[in-house]
């Protein structure tokens, strides 16, 4: 065998064994070294909040809802924990998000609050207090109450995630053993809603890094409110000579559902005669033809012509007109729930045979909150004024005492008159 044939036979024996070196070394990796491709590279794990209130909700229980967060045993190195295979418990975690939230923000009728919670977990790289061993630890988290709706409206999440924590031997410390959380991946495997998801799928991975002061992580739990109440429109006619069965007209009623709440299908305005009108739904919008209102009626809203029945969204929004009539002042009245009670939101006046504008859309004058409809006691009474007529004439009943009076005053002037001729003559 010749020179070159050898030295070639040697560098394909040198190629080949550095492959199956490497190949072999490769697949003697240990499982826990996974951990650092499906990991954060992040160090802090926490729950995020953002909760959807409408606008006109500052007060109340719902406002100011506390939200729990509960940890779930999952497995150990992919089996179930037990007496011998066992598992730290998480403690739960609470968020008051209207409470100094990260951030709020308004927009069409609704708020939002983003609040982050504090860590849950040791930071990444640090003594993993309280695990037993090396290994996988998976955790399920969920929501308190998700996926049902409060008796005060709170719509709670039925999100859920996964949160795998690779926990390994620390080889720098000397002495007693100790243990470290190398690494924590997160997956969201259920939305808000509750419609799963795939468990690791990497489409479903989320940073769980808490946000700053103006943004949430992404271990995120998103909450509503729903809530069905009412509204009341009333007429009144005050005034003597007010006429209390003149019909009064009502024009361009538009009420608003806030964007992000689902709008009734259907609703009937309900005149306290018994009689109703179908509202056309459009989107958020609800609109009615013109309706009238005599002394003493009221119209109220629902989703039957049987029964009344809450049907409007808490935060629902309104504008109508009076129309003008001659010889009445107009005053409407609008008022909303505040801590339970009824409460004057604004008085609108206007001029003598003048229209009413009535918008609840806009900041209340006396600043109580924005205007709209709450969780009760929502009305809008307006009365109108017959002007006072003044006396210009003569009363007719008066005229006999006036016509004796004229006479005897020229009576005494006649006798005046006659005294002074004889004393001249």
């Amino acid at each position: 065998m010749d020179i070159k044939r050898k030295r070639g036979l040697k560098g394909l024996m040198a190629v080949t064994l550095a492959a199956v070196t490497a190949l072999t070394i490769g697949t003697m990796a240990p499982a826990t070294a996974k951990a650092g491709t499906t990991g954060n590279t992040s160090t802090e794990v926490a729950i995020s909040k953002d909760y959807k209130l409408p606008s006109n909700l500052t007060s109340g229980s719902a406002f100011g809802a506390t939200f729990t967060y509960q940890f779930t045993s999952t497995s150990v190195n992919g089996v179930a924990p037990d007496t011998n295979n066992t598992m730290p418990d998480i403690s739960a975690v609470t968020i008051t998000p209207t409470t100094t939230p990260a951030f709020s923000t308004t927009a069409n009728g609704i708020t939002e609050y983003g609040k982050n919670a504090a860590d849950f977990l040791p930071v990444v790289g640090t003594e993993a207090t309280n695990f037993t061993h090396a290994g996988e630890y998976v955790y399920t988290v969920s929501e308190k109450n998700g996926g049902t709706t409060s008796t005060d409206g709170v719509v709670y999440s039925d999100a859920q995630y996964q949160i795998h924590v690779y926990v390994i031997n620390d080889d720098t410390v000397e002495g007693t053993p100790k243990l470290k959380i190398s690494d924590v991946s997160v997956y969201k495997t259920a939305t808000d809603d509750g419609t799963a998801q795939s468990g690791t799928d990497v489409a479903n991975k989320v940073d769980p890094v808490p946000g700053s002061s103006t943004t949430l992580g992404g271990m995120v739990f998103n909450n509503t409110y729903k809530k069905d109440t009412n509204l009341t429109i009333s007429k009144a006619v005050a005034g003597a000579e007010g006429d209390k069965t003149h019909d009064f007209t009502y024009t361009g009623l538009t009420l608003t559902v806030p964007t992000g709440v689902t709008a009734p299908t259907t609703v009937y305005l309900k005149k306290s005669d018994g009689t109703y009108l179908t509202g056309a739904v459009s989107g958020q919008k609800i609109t009615f033809a013109d309706f009238t209102l005599s002394d003493g009626e009221s119209v109220t809203f629902t989703d039957n012509k049987t029964t009344v029945k809450d049907v409007l969204p808490v935060g629902t929004t309104y504008t109508f007109t009076e129309s003008a009539t001659s010889g009445y002042t107009p005053v409407g009245v609008v008022s909303t729930d505040v801590n339970g009670t009824a409460s004057t939101q604004t008085t609108t006046v206007g001029a003598v045979g003048t229209t009413l504008p009535i918008d609840a859309t806009a900041a209340s004058a006396n600043g109580k909150n924005t205007l709209g409809i709450t969780a009760a006691n929502n009305s809008v009474a307006v009365t109108n004024t017959y002007k006072t007529v003044s006396p210009t004439g003569i009363i007719i009943q008066n005229l006999p005492f006036i016509i004796m009076g004229i006479v005897a005053v020229g009576g005494i002037a006649l006798l005046a008159l006659s005294r002074r001729r004889k004393n001249n003559a």
